[in-house]
């Protein structure tokens, strides 16, 4: 299993890639979803950031209460 982040800026994506951690860059809830189902079928964990959380939370409402994996969690933005 992989841990990717999907975020709103390229300072989140270069610093958690020097920790092998893969990602996606979004600024829409189109590809929000696009990088979701992306990531999904090996990602044990997804970390997505605020600034997008805030945006899409739609998308993030229907994806907790019915997946197991992967563990979708909200960090900070950089």
């Amino acid at each position: 299993m992989k841990i990717y982040v999907i975020s709103d800026n390229q300072a989140t994506i270069t610093g958690l890639g020097l920790a092998s951690v893969h990602g996606h860059i979004v600024h829409t809830s189109e590809e929000l979803n696009q990088a979701i189902e992306t990531a999904c079928p090996d990602a044990g964990l997804i970390l997505i950031t605020e600034g997008i959380a805030r945006k899409s939370k739609d998308i993030l409402n229907c994806f907790y209460p019915k997946k197991h994996l992967p563990l979708v969690s909200i960090i900070p933005d950089l």
